[in-house]
This record gives structure tokens, sequence and C-alpha cells, in this order.
């Protein structure tokens, strides 16, 4: 990671930008940018089920976000991140929640 805010932005441009294009890179460095602390969030909140596949949902929505052009900011893409983390979050749980009552 960056040591100065202005490079990290710009990293995130060039993320976002690779991930707009399509480009499997971008999706490679997305993952080697933020796969460790959604994985950290994910099993906080979740635990170690099916922990890996999560980890892959969230990537992957973040990925098809940017490509529907959601992320209108590239420095906000680690909210995005954050976001679809919250997003999966409250997916499971409320998925447990119904086969709970059923």
């Amino acid at each position: 990671m960056a040591s100065s805010n202005g490079r990290l932005d710009e990293d995130w441009s060039v993320l976002a930008a690779q991930l707009l294009a399509g480009d499997p890179e971008g999706l490679v460095r997305l993952e080697a940018s933020f796969a460790r602390g959604i994985r950290f969030l994910l099993r906080r909140s979740l635990g170690s089920e099916n922990l890996e596949q999560r980890v892959s949902d969230v990537l992957l929505r973040v990925a098809q976000g940017v490509q529907r052009g959601e992320l209108e900011d590239p420095s906000r893409l680690a909210g995005c991140v954050r976001t679809a983390v919250r997003s999966e979050v409250s997916a499971c749980l409320d998925a447990e929640g119904r086969s709970d009552q059923q």
C-alpha cells in the first residue's frame, strides 16, 4: 500500500479503471488489496463456514458494481468494499433468520 493519501487515491483510480474495463488484473489487485480485511470482517460477523465463498462473493459484487458505474469516485473504493461486506453479512443473517423460523 502507498504511504501518502495522494498515491493511494492514484492506486484506487488505476484499480477502478481496470475493473471498469473488465481487465482480469483488476480483480487480482482487488483481491490482493482487500481479501484479508474482508475475510476478517466476515469471520468476525459470521464465523468460518463458507468463508472463502463469501469473500469471493464480496469481491465479485464490488467488481460488478464498478463495472456498472456505481463507483463515481475511485478514492471511495474502500468504502464500497465495506458496504459490500455489510450487505453480505446482512443477507447471511437474514437467510439464517428465515431458515430458523421455518
